[in-house]
């Protein structure tokens, strides 16, 4: 594609790096040469050695791949990230609840025990008439 061979030397480097599944950590970008980590460069090793003809419609096929990956990101990122939020919500909620309940236990213990405390002075009071 056009807009591929329009990329400046380092780009392309990376773009056909990262469309036969080399991924960043995987490589070094020099000045003017590209540093891979052991067995890393095999898949490019090969590409050196095909057919340029016969590898024309594979690397095209992972390029699109690529692309529709690349353009699916977004959209992967939004939905993680709102499942994050969501999942931080829902933990908020229940300790929400969890707290409230606790609060409403302890205020119907208190109201109890103040009930139990006057029933018991006025049994007292009444004993002592």
């Amino acid at each position: 594609p056009a807009e591929i061979g329009a990329l400046e030397p380092p780009q392309f480097c990376e773009v056909i790096a990262e469309v036969c599944g080399v991924g960043k950590s995987e490589y070094y970008l020099g000045m003017n040469r590209m540093f891979f980590k052991l067995g890393a460069a095999a898949v490019l090793e090969e590409l050196s050695d095909a057919d340029p003809e016969l590898m024309k419609p594979i690397l095209l096929e992972k390029l699109r791949i690529f692309e529709q990956m690349k353009a699916a990101k977004p959209t992967i990122e939004r939905n993680l990230y709102m499942y994050v939020l969501k999942r931080r919500y829902i933990v908020l909620v229940a300790e929400k609840r969890r707290k409230e309940e606790e609060e409403r236990r302890k205020e119907e213990e208190r109201k109890r025990k103040e009930e139990e405390r006057k029933r018991k002075e006025e049994e007292a009071r009444k004993r002592a008439e």
